[in-house]
């Protein structure tokens, strides 16, 4: 694919529906931010998340009826648990809508410009 082909496809990539895409997805993550600052522990599984980061450093098992993970999965949430309570959850999510979206913009990018578009 040329360059001038490639440039072509992100500015059709790039149009007003992409863009409000975009900003409804922040409006929404910005929502749930508001949300999980006013009340972390409502609505989520994050608790058991930090649960089961503390029971790995207290030399605990990992079993809970709430821990349905890969014990990998403890690392992976480490570095959000050294965060004071309310930001730990909202960099979790984050991190996860970012990984998300990214996978999403991923998968597009192997789709063909011209048949992106319906």
């Amino acid at each position: 694919m040329s360059a001038a082909a490639r440039n072509a496809g992100w500015r059709v990539f790039w149009d007003a529906y992409m863009r409000a895409a975009i900003a409804i997805w922040a409006i929404f993550l910005c929502g749930i931010c508001v949300m999980v600052y006013r009340a972390p522990d409502s609505h989520t599984v994050t608790p058991v998340y930090r649960w089961a980061v503390h029971a790995w450093f207290a030399r605990e098992p990992l079993r809970n009826a709430a821990w349905h993970y890969f014990p990998q999965f403890v690392f992976f949430f480490m570095p959000f648990y050294a965060l004071p309570q309310p930001w730990c959850d909202i960099a979790w999510r984050i991190f996860s809508t970012a990984v998300f979206v990214g996978g999403l913009w991923r998968l597009l990018r192997l789709l063909p410009v011209e048949s992106s578009r319906v």
